[in-house]
């Protein structure tokens, strides 16, 4: 039985475990020829209305930062165009948990390769883990990439 790994996807938060974690899935996929899916989630910035009050530049700062993400993105993008793998980015959206796992069902994603920062304690309660919400609720495979540290 031979798995087919078609695409693979992978969710970055432009930080060095996410940048291991392109250099897996490049790996992984050369011998097959898959297609890597890079995507960055932006959270919509949400702050108390009346600190907000007399300020009109919240959709400029929000347009600086999407473009900022997808330059970065296009970066990530160059070095897989540079393996002549099929590549697509993405800039998402949303909560990041949520939009990943919503892009691996609509792309029918074979495989999600992402990196994990070490959080544990109080700031894992309080943050969350997307890695871990993503591996229980991916309907594909999912490696995760630790952090070096």
């Amino acid at each position: 039985m031979g798995v087919e790994i078609k695409s693979i996807l992978v969710p970055t938060d432009f930080s060095e475990t996410s940048d291991r974690a392109l250099d897996w899935a490049i790996e992984i996929a050369l011998p097959r020829k898959a297609e890597i899916h890079i995507i960055h989630v932006l959270e919509p910035i949400a702050y108390p209305v009346e600190w907000l009050e007399g300020f009109s530049g919240m959709e400029a700062l929000e347009d600086v930062i999407a473009g900022n993400a997808r330059k970065a993105l296009e970066k990530l993008a160059n070095k897989v165009r540079n393996t002549d793998l099929p590549v697509q980015t993405s800039l998402v959206f949303g909560y990041p948990p949520e939009a990943i796992i919503s892009y691996v069902k609509e792309h029918n994603i074979s495989m999600v390769c992402m990196g994990s920062h070490k959080r544990s304690g109080l700031e894992k309660l309080i943050i969350g883990s997307t890695t871990e919400k993503v591996v229980r609720q991916a309907p594909c495979p999912v490696l995760v990439i630790r952090n070096e540290n």
